[in-house]
């Protein structure tokens, strides 16, 4: 973990990694800055994740927190990202997986 090694270049993403504590709050916020035009793939996986969001948005206040990361979980695991929600292997965080699903290797 850290800044990393690589050279910015031209049309490839970097992602940067900000927080800040001030007063016992806690900021913590990733975004992805690209010098010249995103990759199509990372604008296809965008997309995806905008998906996720908005089918968690549409949750009420009578869906239990679980079930809506179970619907947030299968809809990114049919999309092909189950097992790259946060970060990935080998350091990846492990996540609760619905119905004791293990991740694939």
């Amino acid at each position: 973990m850290g800044a990393g090694f690589a050279k910015v270049k031209a049309n490839e993403p970097v992602l940067v990694d900000l927080v800040h504590l001030h007063r016992g709050y806690v900021v913590d916020m990733t975004r992805m800055f690209v010098a010249g035009r995103m990759p199509e793939v990372w604008e296809e996986r965008l997309e995806d994740m905008i998906a996720v969001r908005t089918l968690w948005s549409t949750c009420s206040t009578a869906v239990k927190l679980g079930q809506a990361w179970q619907e947030g979980f299968a809809l990114a695991e049919e999309m092909g990202h189950a097992d790259h929600l946060m970060g990935m292997a080998p350091d990846q965080i492990p996540l609760p997986r619905p119905f004791g699903r293990s991740p694939a290797r």
